[in-house]
């Protein structure tokens, strides 16, 4: 082991100097991390290396500790005022993104921070002056400034992109990159791609903190676009004299075939990134090479790069070539027909289409886009079909986006959507595709412990919102469209509206290259809207079930994500005008009650069964605004002590006997003030849980307990299901379970047990109690029943879900109730 490079003089001073804090010394005293040591080397930006644990708790618990570091150690940088960066020796930066690459994929703990609200740079180099490693200032953005350097270490990744630099006059620093599009879990080879062995880069406006996992200065970019990379004959690079002779600055190919060549090498081998990264290097020696631009418009087809391949395609298109064979013409058209077809610009694929009215292939795509056309003018789905799809757990169903009577427009000085015409309950409102989505089970398969921390949700959790942020960046880099609209969503009071919406479409430049997005990153912006809008896609297919409420949650869990345009400008309500459900990554937005025209669209976004404390908190938790709804109006009239008693309740494990149910029951009914409000709201949802959990302990009781009682029991579950619905503001026409039916039979919604034309708020936990009170009237034999209260279910089911159709409705409440729905129809059709 070589001598400390932090002397306790050296220490001592960075106390001195403000670098650190003095609790810090005793810390880095002990961590390897401050030593130079071959036989041991430290990893960076994250701790790593402990995957040969076998213990899955232990490992967890090392990420957590990880992941509390980090925190404190952010935190602590925010107290600390500027200071001079100190030097770092060259070797021990090389070591340490040398030990943190060789164990890429070991399965080790990864950590992230979200939510630390970073800044972005908006101007060009040409605005900026160049500074050197030697000026940096710690905790300071250098606003005004570039750093121009190259690099020389191969690049790392713990979840940051990591590499060493260093400037012209020799200084080294360690760099890491957030964000940048691909390198979150692609191969090792990929970062090689993006960073490689002597790369010049501008930094701009950089900012230098202090790495925590290995006590040393740290160029943090916050925003991937903050990297320019320079070409040799860039008038910022081309003159420079490097004072080392580290790497060799990588010479331009002679020639634009060299490229043509390397780029296949990796088309073939399914590299895509770094066939395009080739094809572009090649565009930049020829820039009118058709088969360049063609093969760089294959490869980006298969990065998502759409914007790309049309911008490429249309140029090919437009060049009068002598040897412009029919193949290419196909080979032209096709390309350009997938990425209008995955735009969904279906108008232009039919149009696009008819160049070629035999090919099989574009014809193709030319019938899905008519399918596509269709759904999204006349919202009408294969929804039965796109339910059984969803099955799997990742889904991300080719389909329509389709707008019905709504729009997106300013009201009262926030952002809202609302009707433009008097809508009928149940209509659809909007069939909505992702503008990004993630789900825990998307490659990299295996065995990884991903753990992230929020700061603007106060929130612990897995790899879903880091990737999802990913994701977005990555859709922005050749989407310059999509950047203008992300600037219009308002996602709460820390990320206010800053562009109109839809705003005006303004010609953009197109990436020209993989190293060169289409507009500046907003990262803080992107964090904020996928930390505050996304949507967690529950799935259509999984009923409301109280009793999984009161069980013990995970701790730490992930959950699929996704990120859209025009719900991202919903507001909250927890009693909501609309209701959402997703088919996999597909969301269908439905009217709960009658609207008239100019209403608000709104969701609720947290349970309606937590309490006002939890509803509240989590609100302005994330919008910085008091939820204003019926309900949390109504809670408000209520006493402290009235509202704490529901949230205790609430806080409990299901009851374990009737007496205690009743109990509480009787608590939550005295603690409902007699206001306006209250009438006005019509729901109380504490109440509704805990007559549904009572209904379901007296079903329990009835089949384990004595004969003489069963039947008893029965009756009073159904009770309690029906005041549980009561509870939820359904309308009962008819509550009697034995004798004739109060109200007639038959198909009309009229003749049904419930008043279904008045506003449902929350059909998904109705639907629910319905169906465990048909499974009452099954044991009771009352056929009459059974099939007026599936007829109500069903119809409450379609009208939010839109799935109970014809003969498929009784195949889809099966597949979704199971059992107890096979035990329902099994009486009722034997």
């Amino acid at each position: 082991m070589t001598k400390l490079v932090c002397s306790d003089a050296e220490l001592a001073a960075m106390v001195a100097a403000k670098i650190i804090p003095p609790d810090m010394v005793d810390q880095i005293r002990e961590t390897p991390a401050t030593t130079t040591n071959a036989a041991q080397p430290v990893s960076s930006g994250a701790a790593r290396g402990i995957s040969s644990k076998s213990n899955t708790t232990e490992l967890m618990a090392e990420a957590e500790k990880a992941l509390e570091r980090a925190k404190e150690s952010y935190l602590r940088e925010q107290k600390l005022p500027p200071a001079k960066a100190p030097e770092v020796s060259r070797e021990m930066l090389l070591s340490q993104v040398a030990s943190l690459r060789s164990r890429d994929g070991d399965g080790g703990p990864r950590q992230a921070l979200l939510g630390t609200m970073p800044e972005h740079s908006i101007e060009s180099v040409e605005n900026l002056k160049r500074i050197t490693i030697s000026s940096l200032m710690m905790r300071t953005r250098h606003k005004g400034k570039y750093l121009l350097c190259r690099i020389i270490s191969s690049p790392a990744r713990a979840v940051r992109a990591v590499f060493v630099i260093e400037d012209p006059e020799g200084r080294a620093s360690k760099v890491s990159v957030a964000y940048y599009p691909f390198t979150l879990d692609v191969p090792l080879f990929y970062l090689d791609v993006m960073f490689p062995l002597g790369g010049v880069l501008a930094i701009r406006e950089p900012k230098c903190i202090f790495d925590p996992d290995n006590n040393t200065p740290l160029i943090q970019v916050d925003s991937p676009s903050d990297t320019v990379f320079l070409d040799v004959q860039s008038p910022h690079s081309a003159n420079v004299s490097w004072s080392t002779n580290s790497v060799s600055q990588i010479p331009p190919a002679a020639t634009s075939l060299v490229w043509k060549n390397r780029g296949n090498d990796c088309f073939k081998k399914k590299e895509w990134l770094a066939a395009s990264m080739a094809y572009s290097e090649g565009l930049k020696l020829e820039p009118d090479n058709h088969l360049l631009l063609l093969n760089r418009a294959a490869a980006n087809l298969e990065l998502h790069w759409y914007k790309s391949v049309i911008e490429d395609t249309k140029i090919v298109s437009a060049m009068k070539l002598d040897d412009s064979s029919e193949s290419l013409k196909l080979k032209t058209v096709l390309r350009l027909i997938k990425a209008y077809y995955w735009s969904q610009n279906y108008a232009e694929v039919i149009q696009t289409a008819k160049l070629f009215p035999s090919n099989q292939d574009v014809q193709g795509y030319a019938t899905k886009a008519t399918i596509r056309t269709r759904e999204r003018d006349t919202g009408k789905y294969d929804w039965p079909s796109l339910y059984r799809a969803s099955r799997d757990p990742v889904f991300r169903p080719d389909a329509a986006h389709h707008r019905g009577p709504i729009q997106v427009k300013s009201f009262d000085g926030r952002m809202g959507v609302f009707t433009t015409r008097k809508v009928d309950q149940g209509e659809i409102l909007l069939v909505a595709t992702p503008i990004a989505s993630s789900f825990p089970r998307d490659p990299p398969k295996g065995r990884e412990l991903f753990l992230s921390h929020n700061f603007l949700t106060d929130e612990t959790g897995k790899k879903s919102t880091y990737s999802l942020v990913a994701e977005v960046v990555t859709r922005v880099w050749d989407d310059p469209d999509l950047a203008r609209i992300l600037h219009a969503i308002d996602a709460g009071s820390r990320f206010p509206s800053t562009a109109p919406y839809p705003g005006i479409h303004a010609p953009s430049r197109p990436m020209s290259h993989p190293h060169m997005p289409a507009s500046d990153i907003d990262i803080a912006r992107i964090e904020g809207i996928c930390s505050l809008n996304a949507f967690e896609l529950e799935d259509v297919g999984t009923p409301f079930n109280p009793e999984t409420l009161r069980q013990p949650q995970t701790p730490i869990r992930d959950k699929p994500l996704a990120v859209y345009e025009i719900p991202s400008f919903c507001n909250h309500s927890c009693v909501p005008t609309a209701s959402k459900v997703f088919f996999g990554t597909l969301m269908m937005v439905r009217a709960n009650k009658e609207m008239r025209q100019g209403e608000e669209v709104t969701f609720n976004f947290c349970p309606v069964t937590d309490s006002y404390e939890e509803r509240t908190a989590f609100v302005e938790r994330k919008w910085g605004v008091p939820c204003i709804c019926a309900l949390c109006k109504a809670d408000r009239t209520d006493t402290p002590e009235s509202r704490a008693l529901r949230a205790d309740i609430l806080k409990k494990p299901a009851a374990e006997n009737v007496t205690e149910a009743k109990k509480r029951i009787a608590d939550l009914k005295n603690s409902y003030a007699s206001s306006p409000e209250r009438s006005a709201c019509g729901i109380k949802p504490e109440l509704f849980l805990e007559y549904f959990l009572l209904g379901i302990l007296y079903r329990k009781l009835a089949k384990t307990g004595h004969a003489s009682v069963a039947r008893e029991h029965e009756l009073r579950a159904a009770e309690a299901f029906l005041d549980a619905l009561d509870a939820m503001g359904m309308v009962i026409r008819d509550r009697s379970i034995f004798g004739p039916s109060r109200v007639p039979m038959g198909p009309d919604i009229t003749r049904l047990p419930v008043d279904v034309a008045s506003p449902i708020l929350h059909p998904r936990l109705c639907v629910a109690a319905m169906v465990y009170l048909i499974s009452v009237f099954c044991v009771f034999d009352a056929n009459d029943r059974i099939f007026s209260w599936m007829a109500a279910a069903g119809w409450v089911e379609t009208q939010y879900a839109g799935t109970v159709v014809g003969t498929q409705g009784c195949h889809f409440l099966a597949s979704k109730y199971g059992k107890m729905v096979e035990e329902i129809y099994g009486a009722f059709f034997y």
